[in-house]
């Protein structure tokens, strides 16, 4: 089981507010931290999530989803309303989804989801699942290609 996902951010202010407004309707509140360093937000419940300030000798340096390295960080809607509610709330920020939007996949009996990009081109998954996802075996349609 996870205990929490830390995010490296090349402006920890403009990172903080972009996550306290675009997880607010997870419930996702600033818990504590060290004044740039790093501050650690909460939905009080089941998922933290640690913001870091990079240090000033990696500023210039980029992460890119597609080398290795963590391609994106996805967290769970209890529905797909609920998912809904997001995109509503995304959509009055205007954050626009990454690539297509919204997308809807058969993989494992149902995938919903909406990704965004952080400040610094962090993947963000807002998604909702059947039980089934946290299965073993195969796909129930064979493909589950990311």
């Amino acid at each position: 089981m996870f205990s929490h996902v830390c995010v490296n951010c090349t402006d920890l202010a403009a990172s903080l507010r972009f996550y306290l407004a675009v997880l607010d309707p997870l419930g996702f509140t600033e818990a504590d931290g060290v004044p740039g360093e790093y501050v650690r937000l909460t939905n009080g419940v089941d998922a933290v999530l640690v913001l870091c300030q990079v240090e000033p000798r990696f500023l210039g340096q980029r992460q890119h989803r597609k080398m290795a390295g963590v391609h994106h960080v996805a967290l769970a809607v209890p529905s797909v309303e609920a998912l809904d509610r997001v995109e509503t709330h995304l959509t009055q920020l205007g954050v626009r989804p990454a690539g297509d939007g919204r997308m809807v996949l058969r993989y494992r009996r149902g995938v919903h989801g909406l990704m965004v990009e952080d400040p610094d081109r962090v993947l963000i998954e807002i998604v909702w699942h059947d039980a089934a996802y946290f299965g073993r075996g195969a796909c129930i349609n064979g493909q589950g290609k990311l």
